[in-house]
């Protein structure tokens, strides 16, 4: 084994304080890579172990999907994710209706803002169910319902076109809409 050890000076220069401990990097001599049975050599054979074995264990309807994500808002079992410019709702067993009531606001004050967005039900595959201006948000709601109770979780996949509409913005995400929304306070609600 080899340790690199910094001088005082050295740490300093790093922006360390030279007066608290430093932790030595380690090296592995080449002799000691070659034995089959010591433990640093697991280190360097399969350095990805951990990111591997973490996005094998992914699940849900968009488990292949890629690329960079935010959570715009979550509840007990209920996910919107926005990516590039779609959003993913995963929808999980035990929703309550007050869940639901907030989805339905949601996807009602997006309708009015992106009424060409089209939406798309995935549970083992896509099932395309038309653009938000033509859906019964009601009667999604009940579909839900009704597959929730055969399955663990479902999704819903909604398109925009470039503009988006408000559910790309962090506003009908806040605490206040839901508020008025588990209170069935909106115009979704009448």
């Amino acid at each position: 084994m080899q340790a690199n050890r910094l001088s005082r000076v050295e740490q300093a220069r790093r922006g360390f304080d030279p007066n608290a401990g430093m932790v030595h990097l380690v090296n592995a001599s080449s002799s000691l890579l070659h034995t089959d049975d010591h433990v640093i050599k697991e280190l360097y054979e399969d350095s990805n172990k951990g990111v591997t074995d973490l996005l094998s264990r992914r699940t849900g309807p968009f488990r292949k999907e890629k690329g960079r994500s935010r959570v715009m808002s979550r509840s007990a079992h209920v996910v919107i994710r926005k990516r590039r410019t779609q959003l993913e709702i995963t929808i999980k067993r035990g929703v309550t209706s007050e869940e639901l009531n907030n989805l339905h606001a949601k996807l009602g004050a997006h309708s009015r803002t992106g009424p060409l967005a089209i939406l798309f039900l995935v549970s083992r595959g896509r099932k395309k169910l038309g653009t938000l201006a033509d859906i019964d948000l009601k009667a999604l709601v009940l579909l839900i319902e009704s597959l929730l109770s055969t399955k663990k979780q479902i999704g819903l996949l909604l398109f925009d076109s470039q503009h988006g509409g408000v559910m790309h913005k962090p506003n009908v995400h806040s605490s206040r809409f839901s508020r008025n929304t588990y209170r069935a306070n909106t115009i979704n609600h009448v």
